[in-house]
């Protein structure tokens, strides 16, 4: 899970919204409480699936 997959699942349900503001509004919100939460943002960056691995030099 990244950090999008995080947000749509827990803070920004599927609603429909009825203004582009509103949504933006949704989105910063659900940031902000995000941001509060260092040991979740480290949790997500830590996952298997959030690590890149380097990719072999072709030759």
């Amino acid at each position: 899970m990244n950090v999008w997959e995080f947000l749509r699942a827990n803070r920004l349900p599927f609603q429909i919204y009825e203004t582009q503001n509103e949504i933006i509004q949704r989105c910063c919100d659900a940031w902000n409480r995000l941001t509060c939460q260092p040991q979740r943002i480290s949790a997500i960056g830590l996952r298997l699936s959030a690590t890149v691995m380097p990719q072999a030099k072709p030759y």
